[in-house]
C-alpha cells in the first residue's frame, strides 16, 4: 500500500520528545505507538493525518492537531480477538500450572 503511494515506513529512532519532533517533520502521517509532544502540530506542517494503533487517542495531542487541521483516528477493537485468545490461553496455562510444569522440564 505504502509503495503504491510512494511513501516509505519510518520507525522513529526514539520517542523522546526532540526526537519525534524531528523525525516527523516532514511526515505524510502518522501512526501512533507512544506519547506525542503536545507541540507536535507547530512541526509537522505536512502531515495530514494521524492513527493510534489501539484504542483511545490519550498519546495525541488532539486539541493541536485539530486547530492544525490534522484528522486524528484511532482503531477501538482492532486488536479484541488477539487479547481474548492470550487471556483464554493464559486461563488454561494457569489452570494447569504450566508454568511450574516448564520449569521441571527445564530443570531436567
Amino acid at each position: 500500500m505504502l509503495d503504491a503511494a510512494d511513501l516509505d515506513a519510518v520507525v522513529a529512532t526514539s520517542t523522546d520528545f526532540d526526537t519525534l519532533r524531528r523525525e516527523a517533520a516532514d511526515a505524510a502521517g502518522l501512526i501512533v505507538g507512544a506519547q506525542l509532544p503536545p507541540d507536535l502540530s507547530e512541526h509537522t506542517p505536512h502531515m495530514p493525518d494521524v492513527a493510534r494503533q489501539g484504542a483511545g487517542v490519550d498519546l495525541i495531542p488532539v486539541d493541536s492537531a485539530t486547530e492544525y487541521g490534522i484528522v486524528v483516528a484511532n482503531a477501538p477493537g482492532v486488536n479484541a480477538g488477539t487479547v481474548a485468545e492470550y487471556v483464554l490461553a493464559q486461563m488454561l496455562a494457569f489452570a494447569r500450572r504450566l508454568d511450574t510444569l516448564d520449569r521441571r522440564v527445564r530443570a531436567g
